[in-house]
């Protein structure tokens, strides 16, 4: 016995010397500084998963604020502030109107992560709000002009879904549209394991109740599937078996992006998507394929849904810009592992053994697609780019 306490003792300290040394490394590296405008106003709790695998990258990059302090996920960030769930009680912070030059002239760049909101129905644990009703969100006047002033400046620019469909609340899509040369169509969806309302990863109520007002149609309680909302008045349902030969939603990139960004060819994607249109000037690096039988192809075309849509599309003319149409920051992460070299195949490891729900799209797709744009942008008029280690 207590040459296996040793043994495993032995093993405890071994790895902990290993651990130490890969966050030495990792603080030997260059720091890059960069002051970004991260606006994320669908945060739900403390938990901050909906934007922080993006601080995961910052982090592992070595990128620091302007002040010279890291970057952190529960304070640097412009949008919805949880206070207490069973109280209801929140803050927001966000961009004035006489802010938005000044802040256009000394950001380097931005990423719109969310700005759907938060509703009743996820935020107040209490549920005493009528559903649906928005506490928080949408994409507003100073939100787009601040977009419009950083494309006008030639900075990076980033953003996910939401941005400019209604279900976000804020301005027109034809104002966004013709600002970045892209449409959304009217529909989002999403893949769900099971359509049984009794299980925790299920379709939301709203969706449940749009389809069984507007189809007078029972749902269907057991199959899982995809669902497609239009414009939060139309739901189309593809039904694992009948209209899909499998459930999963693929994200399917070319060799070029693959080569370039160093992501996998094919990866699965369990969040929320949207479908739009890439208009001319704009590079679609990935597409969003289904799965479909032929009876699924014929539903979607009968409801004006293409069967493969745009998952990544950008532009480097004149201006950097980069669209995600997906949910792609809610991804899961473990901060700690973010301050070491290797650091994403410790974050693999560890998902690996746990498997949380959209860790092979982390680790695939979305860290070494973000990583490289990170690492390629030279912001402009920039006065430093990067630093010695501290240390």
């Amino acid at each position: 016995m207590k040459r296996v306490a040793w043994i495993a003792s032995s093993m405890v300290i071994l790895i902990g010397v290993g651990l130490f040394v890969l966050h030495l490394k990792w603080e030997n590296k260059s720091i890059t500084v960069r002051n970004i405008y991260i606006l994320d106003k669908t945060v739900f709790n403390s938990k901050y998963l909906e934007h922080k695998s993006f601080f995961w990258v910052l982090s592992n990059l070595h990128y620091q604020k302007p002040d010279g302090n890291p970057y952190r996920y529960d304070k640097d960030y412009f949008g919805f502030y949880p206070i207490d769930t069973e109280l209801g009680t929140f803050d927001f912070r966000t961009i004035r109107l006489v802010e938005i030059d000044r802040m256009a002239d000394s950001l380097d760049m931005l990423y719109y992560i969310d700005c759907y909101g938060v509703y009743s129905e996820d935020w107040m644990s209490s549920k005493n709000s009528a559903l649906g009703q928005k506490v928080y969100g949408g994409l507003n006047q100073n939100d787009y002009l601040l977009l419009k002033g950083m494309k006008e400046r030639g900075k990076l620019i980033i953003a996910e879904h939401n941005l400019f469909s209604h279900l976000g609340g804020g301005l027109e899509k034809e104002k966004l549209s013709e600002l970045f040369g892209f449409t959304w169509t009217g529909w989002i969806g999403r893949s769900f394991p099971s359509f049984d309302t009794t299980k925790s990863n299920r379709p939301p109520a709203w969706v449940v109740n749009i389809y069984t007002t507007t189809q007078n149609k029972t749902w269907p309680n057991s199959e899982g599937g995809i669902v497609f909302v239009g414009d939060r008045d139309r739901v189309v349902l593809l039904i694992n078996g009948h209209e899909l030969e499998d459930s999963k939603v693929s994200i399917i990139s070319p060799p070029s992006t693959v080569t370039h960004f160093g992501v996998k060819s094919k990866v699965s994607f369990t969040k929320w998507f949207e479908v739009i249109e890439a208009g001319p000037g704009l590079s679609t690096f990935s597409n969003f394929m289904l799965h479909l039988t032929p009876e699924g192809s014929s539903l979607l075309r009968n409801n004006g849904i293409p069967e493969s849509f745009p998952a990544a599309l950008g532009c480097s003319s004149g201006y950097q810009l980069y669209y995600f149409a997906g949910d792609f920051s809610h991804t899961p992460v473990y901060m700690a592992t973010s301050e070491m070299v290797g650091g994403d195949l410790l974050n693999s490891a560890i998902s690996l053994t746990l498997r949380p729900l959209g860790f092979e799209f982390f680790n695939g797709y979305y860290r070494p697609f973000l990583s490289k744009i990170l690492s390629s942008y030279k912001a402009p008029n920039s006065s430093v780019d990067s630093l010695p280690p501290t240390n």
